[in-house]
């Protein structure tokens, strides 16, 4: 897999969505002991990275891990999840602007 060295011009867009996609993701997991906020604040930025550099590479990792043990299942499961909420969540933020203001009127 190639690995992208310099910094992505939106930087400060990860810095405001990946909180809010992690929060999303492990909300509902059951292992919060296993600190996956965290592990997810960490890996998610560079999964969504190397996704955008080549998404089949990814696809073929994450579909490899998650054939593996039931920790690295789960972590493929959320990290995918990760990524389609990630590339989603200017809609969901989106509508939920315009609901606000049609409603508030």
């Amino acid at each position: 897999m190639r690995v992208q060295e310099k910094k992505q011009p939106q930087e400060w867009l990860n810095n405001l969505y990946i909180p809010i996609v992690v929060f999303l993701i492990t909300i509902g997991e059951e292992n919060q002991e296993r600190n996956y906020p965290v592990i997810f604040r960490g890996l998610l930025p560079e999964v969504l990275r190397q996704e955008k550099i080549s998404k089949t590479d990814m696809e073929f990792v994450l579909d490899n891990w998650s054939k593996s043990d039931t920790e690295l299942k789960r972590i493929s499961r959320l990290l995918k999840s990760g990524i389609v909420l990630y590339n989603n969540l200017w809609k969901a933020i989106l509508a939920l602007l315009l609901m606000l203001f049609i409603f508030s009127n």
